[in-house]
């Protein structure tokens, strides 16, 4: 690990000690070289889409960002944390809940266009990574439909979020909410750093056939289910 020594522009004079400036830089790691010294070739688009289906199936939580269609910031976009599953079993859709009062679907209602950006960090509990710039990140674009799902996806919906049962459609107590699912129509997927991972679209139809691994992704899925058997809904 290198070490510069930085001019102190207001002073006129080095500083006394040496600043450590390309300690994070050390550390990043690099690309995959050849045996002479060269860089192999970045992710392919292929090996991409694969990764992006994998990494959205394992996250929950997305940043959707509407237009905001009335109001003093009419016009402006609009972002805010939404819990999601995708359903695996529906060409990998996405399944949320509703808020009705929620600025952001009261926006789609109103004829917005609409985004789900999903980036690791963001969920609970799981680790930041050291280097965010470097770290998977995903923008969604799609539709939205309102729909009915059964008690298996919403079993597998609460392990995921099992906070989010207090306001589940057709619980009492809460304002009115309603099950939807977003389908995609558009994905621009940023890998890592544009030097060894693939940065740009996706093709739609090749990220619905990619396979994902489903192992323990809803481990209390059963007992969810077995709960919501016996739960009456208003």
């Amino acid at each position: 690990m290198s070490e510069t020594a930085v001019e102190n522009p207001t002073a006129g004079s080095p500083l006394d000690e040496p600043v450590i400036v390309d300690a994070v830089a050390d550390a990043v790691p690099k690309p995959a070289t050849t045996p002479d010294g060269s860089f192999t070739t970045r992710q392919s688009r292929e090996e991409a889409t694969i990764e992006a289906r994998q990494f959205v199936y394992d996250q929950s939580f997305g940043t959707l960002t509407t237009i905001n269609q009335s109001g003093n910031f009419e016009g402006f976009p609009a972002g805010q944390i939404e819990y999601y599953i995708d359903d695996a079993e529906q060409d990998a859709t996405l399944l949320l809940i509703a808020v009705d009062m929620s600025s952001a679907f009261r926006n789609i209602g109103s004829g917005s266009p609409c985004s789900l950006a999903i980036r690791t960090g963001d969920q609970p509990n799981g680790e930041t990574p050291l280097h965010a710039a470097a770290a998977k990140r995903i923008i969604l674009y799609g539709e939205f439909d309102y729909v009915e799902p059964s008690l298996k996806v919403k079993a597998a919906f609460f392990a995921a979020h099992p906070d989010a049962l207090e306001w589940a459609p057709g619980m009492p107590g809460f304002h009115k909410t309603q099950w939807i699912r977003f389908t995609i129509t558009g994905i621009h997927y940023i890998g890592g750093f544009g030097d060894r991972h693939y940065i740009g679209s996706l093709p739609v139809d090749k990220y619905v056939d990619a396979p994902v691994n489903e192992r323990c992704k809803h481990p209390e899925s059963d007992s969810f289910l077995s709960r919501l058997s016996r739960m009456t809904w208003r």
